[in-house]
């Protein structure tokens, strides 16, 4: 499976330009198993905390909205999102969201991109038993060349700082006789 993300998977639409509606008929299937691009799903719109419309995408445009920030949802869904993707399909989700279109302007790209950090990073610090091994290489690299890249340095060191910490601890536990969580492993079908 490829889970590289492309800057072809992205519509040059802003957050704020992202006004359509959907009914709650219209549902495709590659909107319900959340394939489609963050930024070339049509449903996709501001959403007020009081009326998500419960796509995977919507609700990772809740999620790292920069307009309001809900951190009941944040820890609700951390908790729950898979009950409908997996920890592979929130990833790719929320580096589909990182990688904002030229169209939209710097400030309101770097704020979106400061909101998916500050989400990985709380579902790193608080379900790192979602991660698989390779999960964790790829958000090492992210953090790493990505983060970096862009000028985030700061940033950067503090979740690898915590990726290293929970490692460790991962580490610590295997050695105790503990099993981590499997790659791909949806709980809910």
């Amino acid at each position: 499976m490829n889970r590289s993300v492309t800057g072809d998977d992205i519509n040059p639409n802003t957050e704020s330009q992202q006004i359509t509606s959907e009914s709650s008929n219209s549902a495709s299937s590659n909107e319900s198993d959340g394939s489609l691009s963050m930024w070339k799903d049509p449903s996709i719109r501001e959403i007020s905390a009081a009326q998500p419309n419960g796509s995977l995408n919507d609700l990772v445009l809740q999620l790292t909205s920069i307009t309001a920030y809900d951190i009941n949802f944040l820890k609700t869904f951390t908790l729950t999102y898979q009950s409908f993707t997996t920890p592979w399909g929130l990833f790719e989700k929320l580096m589909q969201r990182y990688q904002v279109p030229d169209t939209v302007s710097a400030e309101e790209a770097g704020r979106i991109r400061l909101k998916v950090v500050i989400t990985i990073k709380y579902w790193v610090e608080k379900q790192f038993y979602d991660f698989d091994n390779e999960l964790v290489e790829k958000l090492n690299t992210f953090a790493k060349t990505t983060l970096k890249t862009d000028g985030h340095h700061e940033l950067s060191a503090l979740l690898l700082k915590e990726l290293m910490k929970k490692a460790q601890y991962r580490t610590k536990k295997s050695d105790l006789g503990h099993t981590p969580l499997q790659p791909h492993t949806k709980l809910f079908s």
